[in-house]
């Protein structure tokens, strides 16, 4: 089951990495509207530790997570908000949620919307 646990991520990771060229840029996209570029992410994800690994923090069931980093940045509306990276997985592939009136909430990657010429 290990097996097929992380031959389906390299799958969907390879799969993330082409989407771009394919379909255009990909961005991580949270609840609230917010949106983080791959490489804004990326950096965030780059400062993450075990130490940073909180109690509270999400858990993603089917991986390990193996780094957190928590941090505030300002929105479209100049107000702080909180977000969290985590490196997850043997492939320390991200995850990025945004806290929100339910608590965490997680930052799917979307297609970024081009604006109307």
């Amino acid at each position: 089951m290990k097996f097929l646990s992380a031959a389906s991520t390299a799958a969907l990771t390879c799969i993330f990495l082409l989407a771009p060229t394919a379909l255009g840029d990909l961005v991580h996209k949270c609840v609230s509207g917010e949106t983080f570029e791959l490489e804004e992410a990326q950096d965030y994800a780059s400062k993450a530790t075990l130490d940073q690994v909180l109690p509270s923090d999400p858990v993603n069931p089917s991986a390990q997570i193996s780094g957190a980093h928590h941090f505030t940045r300002k929105t479209r509306q100049n107000e702080n908000g909180f977000y969290l990276v985590q490196y997850v997985g043997t492939l320390r592939l991200i995850q990025l949620y945004e806290y929100g009136q339910s608590g965490w909430e997680f930052c799917y990657l979307a297609l970024r919307r081009s604006e109307p010429v």
